[in-house]
C-alpha cells in the first residue's frame, strides 16, 4: 500500500494539456511573484477557473509549489532554460513527475500496476480498486472517466506529450512503445531522485521499482543494459563486479537539480 491518507482526485476542470498555454501561465507567475491572487489572474487572462486547474497542473508537473502560486527549483530552472516547453527533456521531466502517485494516481497506476496492454475501460475499472486502497477517494461523479480523458489525451495530443512516445492509446487499448528522445541526463535525473539514500541498486529493482528508470520507460532488461551503459560512461554509475551480485553502485553525490541544470547547460 502506498499511501494511507485520503486523498481527492482531481480531473483539471475538463481542461486539456497545452503546453504552450501552461508556459504562457508560468511565466505570468515568475514574472509576478509577489502580485496578488486576483492580479495574477487578471494579468493570465485566462479566467479564475481555468488558472486554478492550470496551477494544478503545472503544481502536479513539478513547477509549482503546492498551495502557492510561487515556482518551484524545478520550475524555476526551466523556466530560465526553456519558457515555452519546447524541449523533449522539459517534457520528460514534467511527465515523470506527473506519474508520481502525488502528481497523478491515474498515471502512476497506468505506469506501475497495471499491464502492459489493457483495455482502456479495463484500466478505469482496475484503477477504482487500486486507488481506494491506496487512499484516494474515488466517489465523485465523473471524477475517474474526467481524470483518464485528461491523462490520456496529454499522452497522445501533438499540444501534450505525444511526441515522447510513453503510451499509446487507440482502438480502446492502452499500450506501452518505445519512448523518444530519452538523454542520459534524463536517466540520471530519474534514477537519483529515487534514490531514497542507496548507495547501490539492483539491476532487478530498476526494472520493478515503480518510478525508477526501469518502469517508468518501460525498458526491457536488454534495454536497461543499453541505457546503463550510457550513464556508466558519464561516471553516474558504476557496475559492481562480482559474480553473485547484478548491481550497480550510485557514486553521484549532488542533487537531481544539478543534473537537470548540467543538461541545459550542455545543451
Amino acid at each position: 500500500m502506498e499511501s494511507t491518507l485520503q486523498s481527492s482526485l482531481i480531473q483539471y476542470g475538463g481542461f486539456k494539456v497545452v503546453l504552450r498555454d501552461l508556459s504562457d501561465f508560468l511565466n505570468t507567475l515568475y514574472n509576478n511573484t509577489d502580485t496578488s491572487y486576483k492580479e495574477i489572474i487578471r494579468l493570465s487572462g485566462v479566467g479564475k477557473n481555468k488558472a486554478e486547474n492550470f496551477r494544478y497542473y503545472l503544481r502536479d508537473f513539478g513547477l509549482l509549489a503546492p498551495g502557492v502560486y510561487k515556482p518551484t527549483d524545478l520550475g524555476r530552472i526551466i523556466y530560465a532554460n526553456d519558457k515555452r516547453f519546447v524541449e523533449s527533456f522539459t517534457q520528460w521531466v514534467m511527465l515523470y513527475n506527473w506519474s508520481k502517485a502525488s502528481g497523478n494516481p491515474l498515471l502512476h497506476f497506468v505506469l506501475y500496476h497495471n499491464e502492459t496492454s489493457s483495455a482502456r475501460k479495463q484500466v478505469e475499472i482496475d484503477f477504482v480498486n487500486w486507488a481506494d486502497l491506496n487512499g484516494f477517494k474515488t466517489d465523485y461523479k465523473d471524477t475517474i472517466p474526467g481524470l483518464a480523458n485528461r491523462t490520456f489525451d496529454a499522452l497522445v495530443d501533438e499540444g501534450a506529450f505525444r511526441a515522447l512516445s510513453l503510451l499509446t492509446v487507440a482502438d480502446g487499448m492502452v499500450r506501452r512503445t518505445d519512448p523518444y528522445g530519452v538523454h542520459p541526463l534524463l536517466l540520471a535525473y530519474i534514477l537519483y531522485d529515487t534514490r531514497n539514500g542507496r548507495q547501490s541498486i539492483t539491476i532487478n529493482e530498476l526494472l520493478i521499482e515503480p518510478g525508477n528508470i526501469g518502469q517508468f520507460f518501460g525498458y526491457s532488461p536488454s534495454s536497461l543494459e543499453n541505457r546503463l551503459n550510457d550513464l556508466s560512461n558519464l561516471g553516474l554509475v558504476k557496475r559492481i563486479q562480482s559474480a553473485n551480485l547484478n548491481m550497480i553502485e550510485l557514486p553521484y553525490v549532488g542533487s537531481p537539480l544539478a543534473l537537470v541544470e548540467q543538461y541545459y547547460a550542455e545543451n
